[in-house]
């Protein structure tokens, strides 16, 4: 399964930590992530708490393809989030 390691970047950087399997899932459908996501999201997340982004990221990279290394500094610092009038919808789910 690969998912655009944007969509989940996106996610990740909207969510509060420590977060649990079922809230980033939950999460993800508000925000407007698509069946593809909300189902590797439940295949590939172990049910445990994540209590920081990179943990999160790491549970992600099978759902990516692999492609965790290929984002560089994408959980670095702070992202541009674009039209803030679109709070509570994720661009690109």
């Amino acid at each position: 399964m690969n998912i655009d390691p944007g969509q989940i970047n996106q996610l990740v950087n909207n969510l509060p930590f420590p977060i649990s399997k079922n809230d980033v899932i939950q999460r993800a459908k508000q925000y407007g992530a698509n069946d593809q996501m909300v189902n590797g999201l439940q295949q590939m997340l172990p049910n445990q708490t994540f209590n920081s982004p990179q943990d999160l990221m790491n549970c992600c990279s099978g759902m990516m393809g692999g492609m965790q290394g290929k984002m560089g500094g994408m959980m670095g610092g702070k992202q541009d989030q674009g039209d803030q009038g679109q709070q509570g919808k994720m661009g690109g789910f």
